[in-house]
């Protein structure tokens, strides 16, 4: 009997002592992770809204402290990195500020950096002397008209609105003197994706003019298409 009390004892001391290794381990383990957990580093956030293009203020920006594991591993550490460098998206007050969202003045000045999200770049031959290209910067807004011939009689000759308020993004290569005219080879534009295509269809199937807007103007009005016909009936 003594010796089944012996081994039963002994029994229950192992497996008491296996219990208690387990929630030690337990224990160390959890306070292992809370300790992690408590590990901060320093991101740079925005403090109020940077368009794209900013040049960024020392005040426009802060040092914020953050978990490690909830740290963005692109995310920029130290303001000096961020100040004086250009926002090359819309930033949100509060956003954190990562490599991506900010470049050198060089490199904002580069095409790609000048394009809206969601929108592409596209680049159309203009003839200066059929429209307003001389006087069209980089920065103002237009409109693409179109027009095409919809049949065989010069009746069926249509112009359409294709495009309204069309950000200019560069025009160029350059500008150059021609006979007492100035000259712009192409005029590039911000347009989506969809647009874009509407742009590749009209250069292969009509011609195109651009409509200077005035600035601050941004209605978009529903025109409908015009053709010889509409006009005899209305200016008879």
């Amino acid at each position: 009997m003594r010796s089944s009390k012996s081994k039963f004892l002994i029994i229950g001391t192992v497996v008491l002592g296996l219990i208690t290794a387990g929630l030690v381990y337990m224990y160390l383990t959890k306070a292992q992770t809370a300790a992690i957990d408590q590990v901060m580093t320093g991101v740079v956030i925005a403090t109020r809204k940077i368009p794209q293009g900013t040049k960024i203020a020392p005040d426009m920006v802060k040092t914020v402290q953050v978990p490690v594991k909830y740290a963005h591993p692109s995310a920029v550490t130290e303001t000096k990195t961020a100040v004086n460098s250009f926002a090359t998206v819309d930033l949100v007050q509060d956003e954190t500020i990562l490599t991506t969202h900010i470049a050198s003045e060089k490199t904002a000045n580069e095409l790609p950096y000048k394009i809206p999200e969601g929108t592409r770049a596209i680049t159309i031959a203009i003839n200066q002397l059929s429209g307003v290209a001389g006087h069209i910067k980089p920065g103002h807004y237009v409109d693409v008209l179109m027009s095409y011939k919809d049949g065989e009689s010069i009746d069926e000759v249509k112009v359409v609105t294709l495009l309204q308020n069309i950000a200019v993004l560069a025009v160029g290569p350059d500008m150059q003197k021609k006979e007492g005219i100035q000259e712009s080879e192409n005029i590039t534009l911000a347009v989506t994706p969809s647009a874009a295509q509407l742009i590749m269809l009209s250069e292969n199937i009509g011609k195109m003019k651009l409509v200077l807007r005035p600035s601050g103007e941004d209605s978009k009005p529903a025109l409908p298409s015009v053709n010889l016909r509409h006009v005899r009936t209305q200016y008879p």
